[in-house]
């Protein structure tokens, strides 16, 4: 079947075809692909935005995948540094944190890059 025209592609009614992704669910609320892109381009994994915004990580790939054949990607999905960033005293990098803990007046545990911190306010040390 081509579908490189500008009709609607239709399957011949033999009942011979297969369809995938079945179990994948297509449509997101309105804004959540542009809420996505921006979280990509931030530097979050697909695992991480999947788990943000309840969804399946083959979802948020599709999500995009379809950004991606819109030319509103600008980081590469297989991109992989060669040599680890050098990092010195004073470098400002963005890095995505997640709370894990948070109580008023207790130490917060924060997860950066997989490994787990605590965070306590320099006012509460002794």
């Amino acid at each position: 079947m081509n579908t490189a025209s500008n009709t609607t592609p239709m399957l011949p009614l033999t009942g011979n075809h297969e369809f995938i992704l079945e179990d994948l669910e297509p449509a997101f609320p309105k804004g959540q692909v542009a809420q996505i892109t921006r979280d990509w381009h931030a530097g979050m994994d697909i695992y991480f935005i999947a788990k943000k915004y309840k969804r399946d990580p083959d979802e948020i790939f599709l999500a995009l995948f379809d950004q991606a054949r819109k030319g509103k990607i600008k980081r590469p999905y297989a991109y992989q540094r060669k040599e680890p960033t050098k990092v010195e005293k004073g470098t400002k990098q963005a890095a995505v944190i997640e709370v894990k803990k948070l109580k008023k007046g207790e130490p917060s545990v924060i997860e950066i890059g997989g490994r787990r911190f605590v965070y306590e306010p320099e006012t509460k040390r002794k």
